[in-house]
């Protein structure tokens, strides 16, 4: 056997070895099924897009303590799809519901530690149960790798994040009026800040997978460094004109804004937000006045997030559907077969 054939054989058993084991090549972060993206797309109402509420069953596994306000005042919740479906690589999914240091709901105990009343409620009610979870569908690439395989915080790139709602055994907590900036939030600094929505980069390519679900792969560069990175939370002074503001299901809302951070600015930044709460409010009177040049000014925190419907928008082409519409398909493999990078990947889910 020549040394070509040699090489091309180690080539090919090697990457077999990897789709099996779930070890992605060295220039992938991560990937995602098609069939996870189109359920994004056309999983809302009327068949719609999910907008800020993503739903799904999944069994639930071990959860986290109650993190501290300064940490992220979260209980983190380990999760899997049932039947061991994996919509990503790595495939852990993380349920995430917000402010639970401070907060208690219903059915939560009101009584005695709030941290003892959390713990108690996902030990006794949530953890090894099949529960519906509903929230913002969160990409992100920050626990890739370091978490292993189980536990509350295994190794992925799903969230849901912030969890609006959790349901199990026919009993349903509401975590939106716990969605609220809270005075001593964590936030990266303002120089990793603007490093992360001014220079983070996210690349697409179809590998692997089958003709009707395949897989589609993501590179993503910058903002990395000592000059600053992405983490979870920032803080941005934020121009939303009437123009580009619109409603999503459920009265929550969707605008492309101009942010700055600091001086530093103005970046392009999708941000969505939840209805109830005080920023949707504002932007709830906006949408209402009767001045279609109308715009208003907010200082918001929020979670960074790559945004699924720009991804979406980046793996399909409009055609004419014949009677003057316009439909979306997905583009071949050939069309996907190197690196497309998505413009403006990032948005902001704002507490």
């Amino acid at each position: 056997m020549t040394l070509r054939l040699v090489l091309a054989a180690l080539l090919a058993s090697a990457t077999v070895a990897s789709a099996q084991d779930g070890v992605l090549p060295s220039d992938v972060t991560f990937n995602l099924r098609r069939s996870f993206l189109e359920g994004l797309r056309t999983g809302g109402a009327n068949g719609a897009s999910v907008g800020a509420r993503w739903t799904i069953d999944l069994n639930m596994g071990e959860h986290s303590n109650v993190h501290t306000l300064a940490a992220d005042c979260e209980i983190h919740v380990g999760a899997k799809v049932p039947g061991n479906r994996q919509l990503a690589n790595p495939s852990g999914i993380v349920v995430e519901p917000p402010n639970v240091c401070k907060y208690r709901v219903p059915h939560i105990s009101q009584t005695g530690s709030i941290r003892t009343a959390w713990l108690n409620y996902f030990t006794n009610e949530v953890q090894g149960e099949t529960c519906t979870v509903t929230g913002f569908p969160r990409i992100f690439s920050e626990h890739a790798a370091g978490g292993g395989s189980g536990g509350s915080n295994p190794d992925h790139v799903l969230e849901i994040h912030p969890a609006t709602s959790l349901e199990c055994n026919g009993e349903r907590l509401d975590f939106i009026p716990n969605l609220k900036y809270l005075s001593g939030m964590r936030a990266i600094t303002p120089l990793s800040a603007a490093t992360c929505i001014g220079e983070r980069k996210l690349h697409v390519r179809q590998r692997g997978g089958t003709a009707e679900n395949p897989r589609y792969e993501f590179n993503e560069v910058g903002a990395k460094g000592s000059g600053g990175r992405c983490g979870n939370f920032v803080i941005v002074g934020a121009h939303v004109s009437k123009e580009y503001l619109r409603t999503l299901a459920n009265g929550d809302h969707a605008a492309l804004a101009r942010v700055w951070i600091g001086e530093n600015g103005p970046y392009p930044l999708k941000i969505y937000t939840y209805a109830g709460t005080p920023v949707d409010g504002r932007l709830t009177a906006l949408e209402q006045n009767p001045d279609e040049e109308a715009a208003l000014e907010l200082t918001i925190h929020g979670m960074i997030t790559y945004d699924y419907f720009t991804i979406i928008q980046a793996l399909q082409r409009a055609e004419d559907d014949g009677s003057g519409g316009v439909r979306y398909e997905w583009l071949s493999k050939n069309d996907l077969k190197d690196w497309r990078e998505i413009r403006n990947p990032l948005s902001l889910v704002v507490f």
